[in-house]
């Protein structure tokens, strides 16, 4: 789940919209002429993934990046006043009703198989 995660940034989606020609704009004045969701590398940083015997997850977002990976995850109004329109690029293999990406799924339950099979 993490390198899925790890993936989405490195190949900006799959399905991530591009950058809008005011934030390019914005971006050039600044010099930060990166990736999408990849300007200070903070959220990519974020992303932790972890394991125990009944459980698994994967996730983006701590801190000061928490509320910036959710909006980028789902989209939705950001900036002053919720002006401005954020479209969902998400990072995490996960639908939009926050369950598993369906291939993602398969892979995880194949995973478990070939583990109880070897017990």
């Amino acid at each position: 789940l993490e390198s899925k995660t790890q993936e989405a940034f490195s190949k900006q989606g799959p399905g991530w919209k591009a950058l809008a020609a005011a934030t390019i704009r914005k971006r050039a004045k600044k010099g930060q002429l990166g990736q999408i969701l990849r300007v200070t590398g903070a959220l990519e940083q974020s992303v932790k993934s972890g394991y125990g015997s009944n459980y698994a997850f994967a996730g983006a977002g701590s801190g000061k990046s928490k509320a910036y990976a959710a909006i980028h995850q789902f989209g939705g109004m950001a900036g002053r006043g919720r002006k401005v329109k954020i479209p969902a690029r998400p990072l995490l293999p996960m639908t939009a009703d926050k369950n598993l990406a369906p291939s993602e799924r398969d892979a995880v339950l194949r995973i478990i198989g070939q583990h109880l099979s070897q017990l």
